[in-house]
């Protein structure tokens, strides 16, 4: 997991957005998928539902096992407390 500074992402990619609860807030979650149709990596956005407005984006760059590891994140991301 990193900070996350967005450049854009090709044009035939696809992003899909969920709101996701994460211990205490909500978040807005942000996968983004390529022509292939292979998920490419998720952004988790911390602090407001829309992702202009949110102050603290975490990315996360999956691996083949993408699902098991948003699981992970959004588990230890649930366990944060007070301003990440």
């Amino acid at each position: 997991m990193a900070q996350n500074i967005g450049r854009g992402v090709p044009e035939d990619w696809r992003i899909a957005e969920t709101t996701v609860r994460l211990g205490e807030r909500q978040a807005l979650s942000r996968t983004f998928t390529d022509a292939a149709g292979q998920v490419q990596f998720l952004v988790y956005h911390l602090k407001g539902l829309e992702y202009l407005e949110s102050e603290s984006v975490l990315l996360l760059v999956p691996s083949a096992e993408w699902e098991a590891c948003a699981a992970e994140a959004e588990s230890l991301l649930a366990q944060l407390r007070g301003t990440p």
